[in-house]
């Protein structure tokens, strides 16, 4: 939980207002099994959300923009790629509970950081809306050993314990790769 505050309109002073953090990680990373589906949790003590991107879609967005060479330059350009698509999901879990979320935890799957917050805005120009960092806080959290109630909701999901809450559809798969085709 944390703290945030505002002026008020009238009175002056700050007013306070006391919000809880969602927790936001991975089930199975994106390039760790391309064969696997991967899901992104958004989880608090109250609500929990998750994003599914199915092992099919994974193996199209490899065969487009994964290269197999294992040189310097490639490596660099796949984890471009990588980062672009865990961005995507980031953007998908956000937007789809703007009316929710006010703080974000995100789990260091990816880095650099700056990295994923360069695709986060990218990803958000390109559908032409306002910045994610402007209407939420957004953090990177440190390794911790205990795993967060979001890694928990992602691998219920994963095992299918508990159903996904969203699914990328053909058309968020076409934005993706229309996304990663403009900015790669």
């Amino acid at each position: 939980m944390f703290w945030i505050g505002s002026r008020r309109r009238r009175g002056g002073g700050l007013f306070f207002k006391m919000v809880e953090r969602f927790e936001v990680d991975l089930a199975n990373q994106i390039d760790n099994k391309w064969t696997k589906d991967t899901i992104l949790a958004m989880k608090n003590r109250n609500f929990g959300f998750s994003v599914k991107i199915k092992s099919s879609d994974k193996k199209i967005l490899k065969k487009k923009f994964i290269s197999e060479l294992g040189d310097k330059s490639d490596r660099k350009h796949n984890k471009k790629v990588v980062v672009m698509i865990y961005s995507f999901l980031i953007f998908k879990l956000i937007t789809l509970n703007k009316e929710w979320v006010k703080a974000v935890s995100v789990c260091r799957d990816y880095e650099p950081l700056f990295l994923v917050s360069k695709s986060l805005s990218k990803i958000c120009k390109f559908y032409k809306d306002e910045p994610v960092t402007n209407y939420i806080s957004l953090r990177f959290k440190r390794n911790k050993k205990k795993k967060s109630r979001a890694h928990r909701l992602a691998n219920d999901v994963l095992r299918v314990r508990k159903k996904e809450d969203y699914c990328l559809t053909a058309r968020d798969l076409e934005k993706l790769e229309e996304v990663i085709r403009k900015n790669l």
